[in-house]
C-alpha cells in the first residue's frame, strides 16, 4: 500500500465532501492532527475507523486502501457498497475495544479527580469555622450561619431569617441591620 497515495486520496475526498481536517477528526472521534498525518502519508487510518471513514467520504473501504476511485462501469452505481461479514465483525470489534478503552480512561480520570477533591476538602476542613447564629430580643428574631476562615480573614453570613412585627418590609430591616 502506498501511504502517500492513500493520503492524497483521503485529502481529495475530504475536500469533496466539504470537511476540514478537524471536522473529519471530530466525526471520527480523533484529533485533526491524525487526519493531517494520513494526508501527508505519515500514517494510515486505524482499521477500526475505516468503515466510518468510508461512509463519511462516500467511498468504499477498498477505494481508501487503494488510494483511488475504482471504475464501476460494469456495476450498478446505485448499488450500496457492502463489506464482507467478517470484515464488518472485525471493524465492530475494534470499535468496541476503542470505546471500552475510552470509557475506562474516563472513569479512571474522574475517579482521580474525585479523590483529589476529597483530599483537598479534608485538608481544608479545619480551616473554616462554622457558627450557628440565633438571636432573639423582644419582637426581633435572627437565625442564620456564619462561616469564618481566620487564615484568609474571610467571613460569610448566610441564611438569615428574621421576625419583626414592627418592620413591614425587608428594606427597612436591611437599613436597620447595616
Amino acid at each position: 500500500m502506498d501511504q502517500v497515495k492513500i493520503g492524497k486520496f483521503i485529502a481529495e475526498m475530504r475536500k469533496s465532501v466539504g470537511l476540514t481536517q478537524d471536522e473529519l477528526g471530530e466525526r471520527l472521534f480523533i484529533k485533526g492532527q491524525s487526519v493531517s498525518k494520513w494526508e501527508r502519508g505519515l500514517n494510515l487510518p486505524d482499521t477500526s475507523i475505516l468503515l466510518e471513514l468510508s461512509e463519511i467520504l462516500n467511498v468504499s473501504v477498498t477505494e481508501i486502501l487503494k488510494g483511488e476511485r475504482i471504475d464501476n462501469k460494469n456495476k450498478d452505481n446505485n448499488k450500496p457498497k457492502t463489506l464482507s461479514p467478517e470484515l464488518v465483525k472485525y471493524v465492530k470489534k475494534k470499535q468496541d475495544k476503542r470505546l471500552f478503552r475510552r470509557v475506562i480512561i474516563l472513569g479512571v480520570a474522574l475517579t482521580f479527580i474525585i479523590i483529589i477533591l476529597f483530599l483537598y476538602s479534608i485538608n481544608n476542613y479545619n480551616k473554616f469555622n462554622i457558627y450557628s447564629l440565633e438571636c432573639s430580643h423582644d419582637d426581633l428574631t435572627v437565625r442564620g450561619m456564619i462561616i469564618f476562615n481566620p487564615t484568609d480573614k474571610f467571613i460569610r453570613i448566610s441564611g438569615i431569617e428574621y421576625n419583626d412585627i414592627y418592620v413591614n418590609t425587608n428594606s427597612e430591616l436591611k437599613a436597620k441591620i447595616l
